[in-house]
């Protein structure tokens, strides 16, 4: 008879309030061994102003209108090892090729300062959307899954806002109206 190796699927957490939001942050910074991959608001720019990398490689873009800011933070973590862009609020709002029809509806909602996107070695995720929920809360997991879905997402988004690449995505498929 054979064994079936069963994984344990790794939770998915909510992390509530600004303080524990931003405790998870320097600490996923902080033990980040080989690789970060980090999209955040301007907001959340004092949590990391003082966080200093060891030797992880890191991509890092900060929605943000600010004047000189990408040269600040390009000071901030220099090396071979650091990527790091800022783009501005319009062009991180400009919808993908493949957005729905309702996009312009949706984006109504969008607080792009509350944009939180770490990937920790491959490894873990934390996660606030850019969309306003009344409370601030963070998703936060190692789970394989979602991590992967989301390095998949965030490595679309970095070669569509960083290096301007639009996909051939087809239009959403829509419902035909039926004619009698």
């Amino acid at each position: 008879m054979e064994k079936v190796q069963n994984e344990k699927e790794e939770a998915l957490w909510t992390i509530y309030g600004e303080t524990s939001i931003e405790y998870k942050i320097r600490d996923l910074f902080g033990k980040a061994k080989n690789y970060i991959q980090c999209m955040i608001g301007e907001r959340y720019l004092p949590i990391i102003e003082n966080i200093r990398i060891n030797d992880a490689s890191l991509q890092l873009i900060v929605i943000s209108d600010t004047p000189g800011l990408e040269k600040k933070l390009r000071a901030q973590f220099p090396g071979k090892n650091a990527e790091v862009h800022v783009i501005s609020s319009e062009k991180f709002c400009r919808p993908p090729p493949f957005a729905p029809p309702d996009f312009e509806q949706v984006k109504k909602l969008m607080r792009v300062e509350n944009t939180l996107e770490l990937i920790v070695d491959d490894d873990e995720l934390l996660m606030i959307p850019p969309f306003f929920s009344g409370t601030f809360s963070a998703l936060n997991t190692r789970n394989k899954g979602a991590v992967f879905q989301m390095k998949i997402f965030s490595q679309f988004n970095w070669r569509r806002l960083v290096s301007g690449e639009e996909f051939p995505f087809p239009r959403p498929i829509r419902k035909k109206k039926h004619t009698k």
